[in-house]
């Protein structure tokens, strides 16, 4: 637990700084609370009260207080586009954002409501789905925000700086395969794209569904302003994975029209898909690699996220 606490800056105990949230919240009486093991970045507790079940979200101390606002207004911005989001709770004094001091500095909290909905990591995909969350992308990209750049490192625009730093860690083949796709993607001019908020991290966990049919699309941890194709790359690498190769194909036709009804897409850009998907899978097979040979990082999560990422890269080395 304690790795966990660590990602913010909370003094005293979590039960203490959970019955101030509650009380700030205005919660009713905490009954339980546990945390979700997801995440990389903040800390997250399920907390079950006399007036229901919610996700309190402490950011974590890297986290500046611009960056939580742009997080949080992507949240309201996109709700509002019809993107279906958490709905955030406000404090006594009317604000989503609740600052309190912290060991060292001031700690970051908002909070959710529970959405009672499985992940598509747990849920099979269906054509339906992909179609829906395609949907909600494009709306998403319609959005005027404008956050300040954030670098994902196993984003796919960061794909030469991973190679060229870690491409020793990798088995001969495997380096010779990264050349070939560095090769492709190095000629695509992302200026020529539009440019829009993404989500970022567009990915099976990041979207949950209910027993009756209700979305719900979680974590704007990576939000950006940068190329809308980039979104489409990260969605389509993560929910055709479990796809033939000529449904994926078909799949990769039909999120680019149930797209295009809501947001431009040019063909340039859906030429370069299949390239930046590849290029998806590649930087994660390269950043996993390099965890597990150079970090010693053999937790099943970075295990399965390497077999992803080298699965993903067989299938769509035979699409062009």
């Amino acid at each position: 637990m304690k790795l966990w606490l660590d990602r913010p800056d909370i003094k005293g105990s979590l039960k203490d700084f959970l019955r101030l949230v509650t009380e700030e919240f205005q919660l009713g009486t905490i009954q339980k609370f546990s945390r979700f093991p997801i995440g990389y970045q903040e800390l997250n507790i399920k907390l079950h009260t006399s007036q229901g079940i919610f996700v309190v979200k402490i950011f974590s101390r890297e986290k500046s207080l611009s960056r939580v606002k742009e997080n949080v207004e992507g949240y309201i911005e996109f709700a509002k586009l019809g993107v279906p989001t958490p709905k955030l709770r406000v404090t006594k004094d009317n604000e989503y954002i609740f600052l309190t001091k912290g060991k060292t500095q001031e700690v970051y909290t908002c909070v959710m409501e529970f959405f009672k909905g499985k992940s598509f990591l747990k849920l099979p995909i269906k054509n339906q789905d992909i179609m829906t969350i395609s949907r909600f992308m494009a709306l998403m990209h319609r959005s005027a925000l404008k956050p300040a750049h954030y670098n994902d490192t196993l984003g796919i625009v960061n794909f030469k700086d991973v190679f060229d730093k870690q491409e020793n860690i990798l088995p001969q083949d495997e380096r010779k395969e990264m050349r070939q796709i560095l090769e492709e993607f190095q000629v695509i001019n992302f200026s020529k794209f539009h440019h829009s908020v993404i989500h970022g991290t567009l990915e099976r966990e990041n979207v949950l569904k209910d027993m009756h049919g209700n979305y719900c699309v979680l974590d704007l941890g990576c939000m950006d302003y940068n190329a809308s194709v980039i979104d489409t790359a990260t969605f389509l690498a993560n929910f055709t994975i479990d796809m033939g190769l000529e449904e994926t194909v078909l799949a990769i036709k039909d999120v680019v029209e149930e797209y295009k009804k809501f947001h431009y897409f040019s063909r340039e850009e859906q030429r370069v898909l299949p390239v930046l998907v590849k290029t998806q899978y590649a930087i994660l097979v390269i950043g996993m690699t390099h965890a597990i040979k150079a970090e010693n990082d053999t937790s099943r999560q970075t295990r399965n996220w390497l077999e992803f990422g080298k699965a993903g890269l067989k299938k769509f080395q035979k699409i062009r």
